[in-house]
């Protein structure tokens, strides 16, 4: 009898061993279907052009098909939301940004989705520094210059590519930082922004690189500043905001891809190790410094915490300034 017990303990010992031990075959065998990348906005913006370089890649690393599923809508939200309620399985990933997943919460009192706890990051992808520019022909030949006329007089203006985008909260936040009355003149688009720039409607603006650079090497604008921790390799000689006499002053649009949360960890630590290694390749750099990005790896832990620092910085600027969207 007594030996009849140990076996039926054995027996029962062993096949909770095989339970125990089932999640992580389960787990090793990842991926064995097809993954999404969805990207919250329309086909051929620069999200999309990203995602694509960056599904490619991950495809022939991890021996499947990795597909870019653009879902647009509502600035982006749409399609962060249909991620956050898909399974947690990593077959469904998200290439965020800094719009809807740090600034769109403090716009917006009925998002679907909670920024912070909805999401498992796993990497950092790219950074595109914003660019504070004026005119060529413009009087302000440095930072310091355009802050003195802008602490005077609300006379001068600032021009954005539309209410609550990351343009409009920069310059809010230069106002915030330096106690200037630069007065919004929202436009639609990033193009009429520049165009009324150069027009003179507008006394400075925050663009992207894709949108500056050429113009930067044109002579039609000069950038007084590069709103990042470090200058940018995509224009050297142009000085960060705190160089040019403005701490704190940093405005990044970055790109990461994040996963619903409670994904396995296993998972997470897998994409990031292959999107990682991705990032490294010196050709996927030179391909994004044509987009006129800057590849941005991260560990999951250090884009959490940018996603909260952003999401704290934009709160504050929205809320000073009164920032409302329709």
């Amino acid at each position: 009898m007594k030996t009849f017990h140990l076996s039926i303990q054995t027996v029962i010992g062993s096949v909770l061993c095989l339970l125990l031990l089932i999640p992580l075959a389960v787990r090793a065998e990842y991926p064995d279907k097809p993954i999404r990348i969805v990207v919250p906005y329309p086909p051929g913006g620069g999200t999309d052009v990203v995602a694509r370089i960056l599904a490619q890649r991950l495809g022939d690393k991890l021996g499947q098909s990795v597909i870019v599923e653009n879902r647009s809508g509502a600035g982006g939200t749409v399609g962060t939301t249909a991620v956050a309620k898909s399974a947690p399985d990593g077959y469904t990933l998200l290439l965020g940004q800094t719009g809807p997943n740090t600034i769109a919460p403090s716009l917006y009192s009925n998002l679907a989705y909670d920024a912070e706890n909805d999401f498992a990051p796993i990497t950092g992808v790219i950074s595109m520094p914003l660019f504070l520019v004026v005119p060529g022909n413009s009087a302000f030949k440095s930072l310091g210059d355009l802050l003195a006329a802008g602490k005077q007089s609300k006379d001068f203006n600032y021009a954005s590519a539309g209410n609550g985008t990351l343009g409009h909260l920069s310059a809010e936040l230069l106002n915030m930082l330096a106690g200037t009355k630069f007065v919004l003149i929202p436009y639609r688009g990033s193009a009429p922004a520049i165009m009324a720039l150069l027009a003179g409607e507008a006394s400075m603006h925050f663009a992207s690189g894709v949108d500056a650079l050429p113009l930067m090497k044109q002579g039609r604008l000069r950038a007084l500043a590069v709103a990042s921790e470090r200058r940018t390799q995509l224009a050297p000689d142009v000085p960060t905001a705190a160089e040019a006499g403005l701490g704190g002053l940093e405005a990044n649009l970055w790109y990461g891809l994040l996963a619903p949360a409670k994904t396995p960890r296993a998972i997470i630590d897998r994409l990031h190790r292959e999107v990682a290694a991705i990032l490294g390749e010196p050709a996927t750099r030179a391909r994004l410094l044509e987009l006129s990005a800057e590849a941005a790896p991260s560990t999951p832990e250090e884009l959490a915490a940018l996603i909260k620092a952003d999401a704290a910085k934009y709160a504050k600027v929205v809320k000073a300034a009164g920032v409302k969207v329709e």
